[in-house]
């Protein structure tokens, strides 16, 4: 719950194929730079429980990355320091196709960025209209 600091957390490790981030407490991170910066063998990552709202600090978050197909988060992500965050991630498939022009946390979201929603599981519940009792 105190972690500040998870900047390079991941930083280079080439051949890491999976992660488990579903117990990270977030809510008090302010730097995340370079965290899975070189992690080439990552194909996706659920990072639907990250808490950002006080990270500034987002630099080349994801650099590097060209496997990274998907980013499953829900949320849209916020920082002034996020410059190549997605750089050299030509393989994510979110809301819109990578495009090497576009790199900072303005990609972070689900609607016109890299994000890629997280489905609801399970079953739906079926709904109907009207007066069951005519």
């Amino acid at each position: 719950d105190l972690v500040q600091d998870m900047g390079g957390m991941f930083y280079g490790c080439q051949s890491l194929t999976s992660l488990n981030l579903s117990n990270f407490k977030t809510e008090n991170v302010q730097d995340m730079s370079y965290m899975f910066y070189g992690c080439k063998s990552l194909t996706s990552l659920d990072l639907s429980n990250f808490k950002t709202e006080k990270v500034q600090d987002m630099r080349e978050m994801f650099r590097g990355c060209n496997s990274l197909q998907n980013i499953y988060c829900n949320d849209t992500w916020t920082c002034s320091r996020s410059w190549e965050m997605f750089l050299g991630c030509t393989s994510l498939q979110g809301a819109v196709a990578y495009d090497s022009s576009k790199t900072d946390a303005a990609m972070a979201n689900p609607e016109t960025g890299y994000f890629t929603k997280k489905g609801i599981t399970g079953v739906a519940t079926a709904t109907t209209e009207g007066d069951a009792s005519i």
